[in-house]
């Protein structure tokens, strides 16, 4: 082969003359092509690309030495030193911790696009997409299973928080998470309750999952629920000790002090501000109100109460009316502030729906005088209202502290009779040499690891939530379970 300047003279800068034909051909800019095109069509002529010198062997190297091999391999690229995530992992991530839809990972043209650029093949069916994120649970499965046995081997005991809750799909699932001592906490995520649903099988489904991640029942110091009739009788089945949660409890102590003891504490909550519900119910007379030393006697506070609740419906089920509340509002604190309405299954939601209308109050009471529909709460009654208010602060301050990962645990716990000995042996033990015995390090840490409430399982019940929307009512409660279970392991394992 040879050089294509070979074959050919140079006239001037733009024109070459071939060297076998009279022909003359452009070469503007010292371009080839067209001297390239003669001499492969018309003289048949074979041409040698020019070829980078930092690929050019030496002729006295062999083609298949060592040699040879190092000068080709010269060029290296980056993408070995890149690390690359496995693909199930980052469409769990997608799926749980940022929240996208299977549908949307599937679909999404960006989603597409940045994967194939990264080197990655995107599955083509959201089948796949889930199949590859079932595949990394049982990942994340294993290893949270590996961080409880050591956690096990180092603090001896647990103690669990449970709690069930039925999603917009109407189908019921029980939550289970498990605590220790130091602060370690792990969602186990959620179980498909199925028909009913008593305490003897609601103990026998606790069994099941905690077994299929490694835990047994000696493992386990109590365990917290709320004060349900058949969670009172799964704690006297339990082997294990049973505490109630104590904000729950803060919230029927609040309702029942409020609102008439002859009545359900939930009667006067909603569950929701749907327009189809009716809380204009004619009051029952009952002399045997609850009542409160140094506070109103709580009938004064019902109507009231209900006169807000009242109030907050009307602007917030008419965006008309509550534009002209939000107009007087933002001339006041500078920004729009909404009315809160209490709902059944928040606690202290009352505390807040108080806070908010006696912010808003002058703002409320200026709107509906200009709409001339409801009266304002009159000055004595907003009085009434703030010591009311004043009343829940010390119930709200209890339920935020232990609510709180950190919150202080319920300590108080009663041994058997056959126990006590050994336990006054290894205080007295104790008070002796200062140093705790390897059973009352176990039932230190045991007694630690006590929640006071179940908060953790309405927190997981919060992401259920935003899981199972009306419209992804389709998912199976498999992939229900394993996008839960994902999204509090990424939060756990940053």
């Amino acid at each position: 082969m040879a050089d294509i300047w070979s074959l050919y003279d140079k006239l001037d800068g733009e024109r070459a003359q071939c060297k076998k034909c009279p022909k003359t051909i452009s070469c503007k800019g010292g371009s080839t092509s067209g001297l390239l095109r003669h001499g492969v069509n018309v003289h048949n002529f074979r041409v040698k690309r020019r070829i980078p010198e930092s690929v050019v062997q030496p002729e006295d190297v062999p083609s298949g030495s060592k040699q040879a091999k190092s000068n080709t391999s010269k060029q290296s690229t980056i993408e070995p030193f890149i690390h690359k995530k496995p693909m199930n992992e980052m469409f769990a991530r997608l799926a749980a911790q940022d929240g996208l839809t299977i549908s949307a990972i599937t679909n999404s043209k960006f989603i597409r696009t940045s994967f194939a650029q990264r080197g990655y093949q995107l599955p083509l069916s959201k089948t796949s997409v889930m199949k590859l994120i079932h595949d990394y649970y049982e990942i994340a499965k294993q290893q949270t299973v590996q961080q409880i046995q050591d956690k096990l081997a180092e603090l001896h005991f647990l103690s669990i928080t449970l709690d069930e809750w039925t999603s917009s799909g109407n189908r019921k699932y029980l939550n289970v998470n498990v605590h220790f001592g130091d602060g370690a906490f792990f969602n186990l995520g959620l179980v498909r309750v199925k028909g009913s649903f008593p305490a003897e099988k609601i103990l026998e489904a606790v069994d099941q999952h905690l077994e299929c991640f490694a835990i047994r029942d000696r493992n386990v110091a109590a365990a917290t629920s709320d004060a349900a009739k058949v969670m009172e009788k799964f704690g006297k089945l339990a082997t294990f000790k049973h505490q109630l949660c104590f904000n729950h409890g803060l919230h029927l102590a609040v309702c029942d002090v409020i609102f008439k003891s002859s009545e359900t504490p939930g009667d006067l909550l909603e569950e929701s501000d749907s327009d189809d519900e009716d809380c204009d119910s004619e009051e029952s007379d009952d002399s045997k109100d609850a009542t409160i030393p140094g506070l109103y006697n709580s009938s004064n506070y019902r109507p009231v109460l209900l006169q807000i609740r009242n109030i907050c419906k009307l602007f917030r089920r008419s965006p008309v009316k509550n534009a002209i509340l939000q107009k007087k509002v933002v001339q006041e604190f500078g920004k729009p502030l909404q009315l809160i309405l209490d709902v059944k299954t928040r606690w202290n939601s009352t505390e807040q729906m108080l806070a908010r209308y006696m912010k808003l109050h002058g703002c409320v009471a200026e709107a509906l005088k200009e709409l001339e529909d409801l009266a304002p709460v009159s000055t004595s009654d907003l009085e009434s209202i703030s010591q009311l208010y004043d009343a829940l602060q010390p119930d709200e301050l209890a339920a935020f502290i232990n609510g709180k990962a950190e919150g202080p645990s319920n300590k108080q716990s009663t041994t058997k009779a056959s126990k006590s000995s050994i336990i006054h042996k290894e205080l007295t033990l104790f008070e002796i040499t200062g140093e705790l015995t390897f059973g009352l390090k176990s039932l230190f840490n045991g007694l630690k690891s006590i929640k006071p409430t179940s908060t953790d399982s309405e927190r997981v019940f919060a992401d259920a939530a935003n899981i199972c929307t009306k419209k992804r009512t389709c998912l199976a409660d498999k992939s229900i379970h394993v996008i839960c279970f994902l999204k509090s392991f990424f939060q756990t394992n940053v």
